[in-house]
């Protein structure tokens, strides 16, 4: 039996392009022949970031069955991601050289470690297989946990995701955090899609907060938005029911931001179906009813009545920042100003800002959310967890965990 890896050349997207694409997309649909789960662009990377990237495939025997990227942030020098891993059941016996070859790439890029990335999350799924995953979190079997244990991959964090029935939140639970803003001077208003200087300023604040760490965003101060994209964006942005909330301080400044959208993930489903039967040529469907199911995925997600949250930022700062899980990707955040503020204080009551969060939620139409635990790096882990602990109606559905490679061990081994 012949295994080969092949690299499919470089970009900075997060898939390659032309025959390389073709190749990369073959395992895809190898995978997903022999997977009765996989679901259809469950693992999307976004776009954007300073990334440079170099795709491999596994070929055993002729055949892809296996592909992943070595990535590298040129923002965070220190670390690397191994990211769209894949790998067919039957061939997983001879998955390491895959591994290997992309640990090999990154340590020569300068890395100190490398953790394995799935979708926008750097985790790898350990429970809920089977069933249709929070949008933006990574969708794999639980045994390619023990690919990388195997590989020297060591788990550094733990966190639970939780299908939440919404309570009902009174007016008069949701005013106590209005009250609050009023009293700091913070004015909440939806955010301005269409203004350049709102959106400049909104992701800079999700920057520097830290609020999404592994969405490749980048601080846009020395940019400019043309008018039409905006334009463009925001009907997206309406057409897929993503809102977004802003507050402002006595200066103009942006300091805090709430948002929350359909989970897509849940509005994929009928399409993954036609999609997997146009696998099989025995149940292949016509082109036409191919299309009738990629139709219906827009109008899918204005019907979805479970959602996920695009997080919670802020920069009033609400205590000091955490030191029980420190990594070179911690370290590489902190060195270039990304994180939580420095200090402490009690004006913001993290379950106050919740309540009104769930307030908006519910207001929407939307019956049930699914929700990890952790929003942003400056919301207290316990606040949260006592918080959801308090419904009945929140049941843990997902568990991931993030799994690291240090070259420093192996440097000391």
């Amino acid at each position: 039996m012949s295994k080969e890896v092949i690299s499919l050349g470089t970009s900075t997207k997060p898939s390659p392009r032309g025959n390389s694409g073709r190749i990369w997309r073959e395992v895809e649909r190898n995978v997903a022949r022999c997977d009765p789960n996989y679901l259809l662009l469950s693992n999307i990377l976004p776009e954007g970031g300073d990334f440079d990237r170099e795709f491999f495939a596994l070929l055993v025997d002729g055949d892809h069955v296996g592909r992943a990227s070595a990535a590298f942030n040129k923002n965070l020098e220190d670390v690397g991601f191994i990211e769209d891993f894949m790998v067919r059941e039957d061939q997983k016996d001879f998955v390491d050289p895959l591994i290997e070859r992309c640990l090999s790439v990154l340590k020569d890029k300068g890395v100190k470690e490398v953790m394995v990335k799935g979708s926008s999350l750097p985790a790898l799924q350990m429970e809920g297989y089977g069933e249709v995953p929070p949008y933006g979190c990574p969708n794999n079997p639980s045994w390619y946990v023990d690919l990388f244990e195997r590989n020297g991959f060591l788990k550094t964090g733990e966190w639970t995701f939780f299908n939440l029935k919404l309570p009902e939140i009174s007016k008069d639970d949701a005013r106590k955090f209005e009250e609050t803003l009023d009293h700091l001077g913070i004015k909440l208003r939806p955010l301005k899609v269409r203004d350049p200087k709102d959106i400049m300023a909104f992701n800079d604040l999700m920057y520097e907060t830290n609020a999404q760490p592994y969405m490749n965003i980048n601080p846009m101060r020395d940019k400019k938005i043309s008018r039409f994209s905006l334009f463009i964006g925001s009907m997206i942005m309406h057409f897929r029911k993503m809102k977004t909330f802003v507050g402002i301080d006595k200066n103009g400044e942006m300091v805090l931001f709430m948002g929350y959208f359909p989970d897509f993930n849940r509005a994929m489903v009928p399409l993954n179906a036609a999609w997997k039967r146009s696998l099989d040529p025995q149940e292949k469907g016509s082109v036409l009813s191919n299309l009738y199911h990629s139709l219906k995925v827009p109008f899918a997600i204005r019907r979805v009545r479970t959602c996920r949250e695009l997080g919670v930022g802020l920069k009033v700062p609400t205590h000091s920042p955490s030191t029980n899980y420190s990594s070179s990707y911690s370290e590489a955040c902190r060195d270039i100003g990304v994180g939580s503020a420095e200090g402490a204080s009690g004006d913001i009551m993290i379950a106050d800002l919740l309540n009104y969060f769930i307030y908006l939620i519910k207001k929407d139409g939307y019956k049930e959310i699914t929700a990890g635990a952790l929003i942003s790096a400056n919301v207290r882990m316990q606040d949260l967890s006592n918080f959801i602990g308090e419904y009945a109606g929140a049941i843990p559905a997902f568990r991931y965990a993030s799994f690291t490679y240090n070259f420093k061990d192996e440097e000391e081994a």
